[in-house]
């Protein structure tokens, strides 16, 4: 069952058309709360208007690298994908910010031109909005058109899980300058490769958290899940 604290959010609609067909069929069963769409990938209109119609937050899900791929694995091992998230930030960070400050820029302007609306809220492939210089850049982008929410969380997850154990260290850095915003973000941020037992997870959540649970509904079995775990409510 899914509780008021569970923020469901579900990542890469327009990566794919798999990953499309999955989202709209999540959607039709209604308590999904966010969506994150990569603007810069394949939305039909008629997509757009189903995703408009939905009860859903939209959120823009910023992408520079050029690595989205439909396939992956449901969970790698610890070092594994420590190690390949620490490469991606080691490269990242030598990258020149103004490009991606308008990179972004422009996915943002792209969803306005899809949707009529600016985004519900920001987030990014691979959670490289958390790396500091770039969630500087986050930041402005947020503040210049008025976007409310963002993914980050204002605890550390405390996962032990290599990415999560990254962006606990990153989170450290960025939080004072989200101190100094009025953005709205969950209480803790948890992807759904990080749990081992949903329901062990959802019992250990204190009192009053909340939680954003982020899933890649692309991938066959967490669409099984979330499929499975809605159709109990």
């Amino acid at each position: 069952m899914l509780g008021k604290n569970i923020i469901i959010s579900i990542d890469d609609f327009g990566i794919g058309q798999k990953a499309n067909k999955n989202f709209l069929e999540l959607l039709k069963m209604g308590k999904i709360d966010r969506v994150a769409v990569m603007a810069n990938g394949q939305i039909s209109e008629s997509e757009a208007r189903a995703l408009l119609a939905s009860d859903a937050k939209l959120d823009i899900h910023l992408d520079f690298q050029g690595e989205i791929k439909q396939e992956r694995k449901l969970k790698e091992g610890f070092l594994k994908r420590g190690f390949l998230f620490f490469t991606k930030y080691i490269f990242n960070f030598s990258q020149e910010n103004a490009r991606v400050e308008k990179v972004w820029e422009k996915q943002i302007k792209d969803f306005q031109k899809i949707f009529g609306k600016i985004p519900d809220g920001l987030n990014s492939h691979q959670h490289l909005h958390f790396f500091p210089a770039y969630f500087k850049i986050a930041l402005k982008l947020a503040r210049k058109y008025q976007i409310k929410f963002i993914r980050f969380g204002k605890e550390p997850s405390r996962k032990m899980d290599g990415v999560a154990l990254l962006l606990d260290i990153m989170r450290r850095i960025d939080i004072i300058g989200f101190k100094k915003t009025s953005l709205a973000t969950a209480d803790l941020l948890i992807s759904f490769d990080w749990i081992k037992n949903f329901k062990k997870f959802q019992e250990s959540l204190p009192e009053g958290k909340t939680a954003e649970v982020i899933f890649h509904p692309e991938r066959d079995e967490e669409f099984i899940f979330l499929q499975e775990i809605i159709s109990q409510e």
